[in-house]
């Protein structure tokens, strides 16, 4: 069985290692990098996990695929110093801790997905823009008309309003609203000396601030990511490069006090989505063409796991 998974975020990848066991896969990535939203930006001295500041693990099935990364020591707990902002005031303060693990990888976020990617037969650079029926297989034509195949089945993880429009002519779908947000990405040449780790920002275009220093096996320069709450980044999702980093600044300077040496931005057109009670999974065993995505579930990285274990499940019960 040929498989061709669309997208190579978490998802993709988690589908792609546990089928790759029982079918032949290809997967597919627009971008020069795995990993989607587990990602990170590299700038002279400084880094920036610019995506996913973290995750949780709580399912025993989630647990299970992170251990063997665990006693590698590619993914360890961030014991970070979390504090909740209302306005300037701190709200609420602790310590994760191991009793609620938080957890990122080492030494920065994308090593978690890289290691995943390594057995994967992988096309970056590669912007899938239509799939085609031949007969009862399927064909993948990309942005500069290339084409690939045939596969008996195709998958994808894309976001959701790119998995849309794919799949949509061959197969029912639900509608998803998926949220923006934008990633300030700050270098700094001295010391941040803050009290905390990690803030929660309530009320505010921004809303959560990470020293991506303070995780753990990071280079000692000190950075900083900011992200802006969806509700702001929906409001502003076409708005001009310089407009939000403005923004995004002044905000900051009520709480971090240091100027910057190294700013810049990146938009995450569809970077959430609201809590799903239970999950989306597209599988059309008449069509063969499947999707999932940490749009599933609700967004976390956990999710984007179970999604793809779900689907790998549906593949199993087939006899795939």
């Amino acid at each position: 069985m040929k498989v061709a998974i669309i997208g190579s975020g978490l998802s993709g990848l988690v589908l792609g290692h546990c089928l790759h066991q029982i079918a032949e896969v290809e997967c597919f990535e627009k971008a020069r990098g795995v990993g989607g939203r587990i990602s990170t930006r590299y700038a002279g001295n400084y880094e920036f996990d610019h995506g996913a500041q973290y995750f949780t693990a709580k399912t025993e099935r989630f647990l299970n695929f992170i251990q063997p990364f665990m006693e590698q020591g590619i993914i360890q707990p961030w014991k970070a110093r979390y504090v909740e902002f209302e306005q300037n005031t701190v709200i609420r303060r602790k310590v994760w801790n191991t009793h609620s693990a938080h957890y990122v990888a080492v030494p920065r976020m994308n090593t978690f997905v890289k290691a995943i990617a390594l057995d994967l037969n992988i096309h970056l650079n590669t912007k899938i823009e239509k799939i085609l029926k031949n007969k009862q297989q399927w064909i993948l034509q990309d942005e500069e008309n290339q084409y690939f195949g045939p596969y008996d089945w195709v998958v994808s993880t894309a976001p959701w309003p790119q998995t849309k429009h794919l799949l949509h002519k061959y197969t029912s779908m639900q509608h998803i609203d998926m949220h923006a947000c934008y990633s300030l990405m700050l270098g700094f040449d001295k010391p941040l000396e803050l009290d905390w780790d990690i803030a929660r920002i309530h009320h505010s275009c921004l809303g959560w601030i990470a020293n991506n220093s303070s995780k753990p096996g990071r280079p000692p320069s000190e950075s900083l990511v900011v992200l802006s709450s969806n509700e702001w980044a929906n409001q502003n999702v076409e708005a001009e490069k310089e407009w939000v980093i403005s923004q995004l600044l002044n905000e900051l300077h009520f709480f971090v006090h240091l100027s910057p040496e190294y700013v810049d931005l990146h938009r995450w057109r569809y970077a959430n989505v609201s809590h799903q009670v239970s999950p989306i999974l597209v599988f059309d065993k008449q069509q063969q063409l499947a999707a999932c995505g940490d749009w599933s579930m609700g967004g976390r990285v956990e999710n984007a796991f179970l999604a793809a274990y779900e689907l790998f499940i549906k593949f199993k019960e087939i006899g795939v």
